[in-house]
């Protein structure tokens, strides 16, 4: 995506695009793909020398889930702003590498189904039941009492200091 410089002047300009998958670098074999061409909605502006990005990304994906195993297929959106340095004396702006690695960075580490969403909650539950861990406490930091902490120093005492 290039822009001419002289374009983005006074309030900036408005876009709206379409991203084809090979753009963002998305390979046949990758796990996660795009059913449909990204969308990308949004306002260029610049001051001084940096160019300002601000736009929504939509689409729909398709990977396995991560518990099922089954092809799901997602809607996929997602807001971006970024900002690019220009020379002053630039005619244009390439902005294409840049909104190419802010959509990899958006992209969800898995997808997961309703199916899937069942049985994580199953599993949350089975762990929760297990550690005897209550609803409202954090599942990774349980609860640790004190008579089970090693102090070596709790009793010592300092003459001429006042606690």
């Amino acid at each position: 995506m290039i822009f001419k410089i002289k374009d983005i002047a006074g309030d900036g300009y408005k876009f709206c695009e379409e991203l084809p998958q090979e753009v963002i670098g998305v390979r046949e074999d990758d796990q996660l793909q795009f059913v449909t061409p990204l969308t990308v909605d949004g306002r260029i502006g610049k001051a001084d020398d940096i160019v300002y990005v601000n736009c929504r990304i939509a689409g729909r994906l398709s990977g396995l889930c991560a518990y099922t195993l089954q092809t799901v297929e997602e809607d996929f959106a997602q807001e971006i702003s970024f900002d690019v340095a220009v020379d002053k004396n630039a005619q244009e702006v390439d902005i294409e590498e840049d909104l190419r690695q802010e959509i990899v960075l958006s992209l969800p580490m898995r997808i997961v189904s309703k199916g899937g969403r069942e049985k994580a909650k199953e599993e949350l539950a089975k762990k929760r039941a297990y550690f005897n861990i209550g609803e409202d406490e954090q599942l990774d930091r349980p609860a640790v009492k004190k008579e089970n902490v090693y102090r070596p120093f709790e009793d010592l005492t300092i003459e001429g200091v006042d606690e």
